[in-house]
């Protein structure tokens, strides 16, 4: 194409309502934007399209032989448009999301809106899954679930298919009791001396962290055990002890100076967030047009 599509939208639109005013009003734009871009699109295809008049405009005899080959193509795109749209407004039905609190929080939360805004009649249930196990026997491979979205370490059975979502970034923070264990790089031995607040034993979050800790030869034994990414944070910025936390989820905290980063001699290594879906059960419509509509984000 020698002048991309919106100069041939403009021109369709000036040339069905043979009005730069009606066009320009159509189309969301100025008058002067509209009659710069038919400038434009002469220019560029070298020839006079319109005649101008006190009424209006008409097309010339090549802006006439312009028009009938684009209306067909202009009216077929805007067809389209108008039945992709009315698609979407038919698109109903129930999802259903099993999902852990930290993939809920960093991935899965964050679209629900932009997805509702754009299938309102889509209902929306999210079940929270504890830890894997309760992933394996009542999740994605589970009928009364549509698809499930996991943090890892997660143990994919061969009925289930895993697709990785985002990187997940760990980090050791503490209030400011603790302040000065910031201020320097401290060994894993170093930090277990310190009350830990963490997942209760068996999540996978704590099975992660226990793995860590244990290919230095430690073994963890917290102060705390808080069933939630909330209580964890709020514990911390009690002076409770230090723990870990996904930094998105402290971010704001230790920018302001009421949560303090501590950085590790041996880093946590990372972790993904995963989508969980059944090779024996297909998706739904409303299933599959939620992760169709985010397929993008997908790594």
């Amino acid at each position: 194409m020698l002048a991309n599509f919106e100069y041939y939208k403009v021109f369709y639109f000036c040339a069905r309502y043979q009005s730069i005013t009606t066009a320009a009003s159509k189309l969301c734009l100025s008058q002067p934007a509209v009659t710069k871009t038919i400038k434009n699109l002469e220019t560029t295809l070298g020839c006079k399209l319109f005649f101008r008049s006190k009424k209006g405009v008409s097309l010339t005899p090549k802006g006439q032989i312009l028009y009938n080959k684009i209306c067909p193509a202009c009216e077929l795109i805007f067809s389209a448009e108008t039945d992709l749209d009315a698609a979407n407004a038919q698109v109903s039905g129930t999802i259903r999301i099993a999902a852990c609190e930290t993939a809920c929080r960093l991935w899965l939360i964050p679209r629900l809106q932009r997805f509702h805004n754009m299938y309102p009649k889509v209902h929306v249930e999210i079940h929270y899954l504890p830890s894997l196990s309760v992933m394996r026997q009542n999740g994605a491979s589970d009928p009364s679930f549509d698809f499930a979205v996991v943090n890892t370490p997660a143990v994919v059975t061969e009925d289930l298919e895993c697709t990785n979502l985002a990187d997940i970034e760990d980090t050791f923070v503490c209030g400011r009791a603790f302040r000065q264990l910031a201020e320097r790089e401290i060994s894993l031995d170093e930090l277990r001396e310190y009350p830990l607040v963490l997942m209760p034993s068996g999540s996978s979050t704590r099975r992660w962290i226990d793995a860590h800790f244990a290919r230095h030869n430690i073994q963890l034994q917290p102060a705390f055990e808080m069933a939630t990414l909330s209580l964890i944070k709020h514990s911390i910025m009690e002076n409770l002890g230090v723990g870990t936390v996904p930094y998105e989820v402290a971010r704001e905290e230790i920018a302001d100076g009421t949560l303090y980063r501590i950085r590790l001699t041996d880093p946590l290594p990372g972790r993904k967030i995963c989508l969980i879906t059944s090779r024996e059960h297909p998706l739904g419509v409303a299933a599959n047009t939620f992760l169709s509509a985010f397929s993008a984000d997908r790594q």
